[in-house]
C-alpha cells in the first residue's frame, strides 16, 4: 500500500435513541462502544484477522488498558458518526490505537481517543508478544499513516 493511496479506515455509526442521554446527546460512554466496534471491523478489514476468531480460537485478545479521550462536540439522535481508526504505535505486546469521530453531516470532529491494547493470553490473562502476522499488518498500518517507529 503506498503512502499516497493511504486513508485511516473508518466506519460509519448511526447514533440511536437509546444512545442518548436526557439532555439529548450522546452519553459519552457509548463513544467507547462506537472504538471497539470499529477496531473490530479495523482488526478484520485492514489487519486481515477476525476478532472473533482471536478470542475464541487463538484464545487471544486485546483489552484497552489506558484510554486518553477528549470530547470536542456533541452528536444527537439521528447524527452519523464516522470514527477513523489508526495504528499509533507498536510494542513489544501493545498496540496503541487512535480514533477520531466526526460528524457526518458537516466532518466536525466530536472526539479524539487513543486507546492502548494488549495482546493478552486468555488462558493465562496475561500479555504475550504480538504475533508476527499481526504485527506486520499493524506496522504496515503504522508506517503507510508515517506514525512513529516502534517502542519499547
Amino acid at each position: 500500500m503506498s503512502i499516497s493511496a493511504w486513508s485511516p479506515y473508518e466506519l460509519e455509526l448511526p447514533v440511536r435513541f437509546g444512545a442518548c442521554d436526557p439532555a439529548g446527546i450522546m452519553y459519552f460512554p457509548n463513544y467507547f462502544d462506537f472504538f471497539h466496534a470499529a477496531m473490530e471491523d479495523f482488526f478484520r478489514d485492514r489487519i486481515g484477522a477476525r476478532y472473533h476468531v482471536l478470542l475464541s480460537g487463538d484464545r487471544i485478545t486485546f483489552p484497552t488498558v489506558h484510554l486518553e479521550c477528549d470530547f470536542r462536540a456533541p452528536v444527537r439522535f439521528g447524527d452519523q458518526v464516522r470514527i477513523a481508526v489508526t495504528v499509533e504505535r507498536i510494542g513489544r505486546s501493545t498496540v496503541v490505537l487512535g480514533y477520531t469521530g466526526r460528524r457526518d453531516e458537516d466532518g466536525e470532529v466530536c472526539v479524539v481517543a487513543k486507546a492502548t491494547t494488549v495482546c493478552t493470553d486468555l488462558e493465562a490473562m496475561k500479555s504475550v508478544p504480538l504475533p508476527e502476522t499481526l504485527r506486520g499488518a499493524f506496522e504496515r498500518e503504522r508506517d503507510a499513516a508515517g506514525a512513529p517507529e516502534r517502542e519499547g
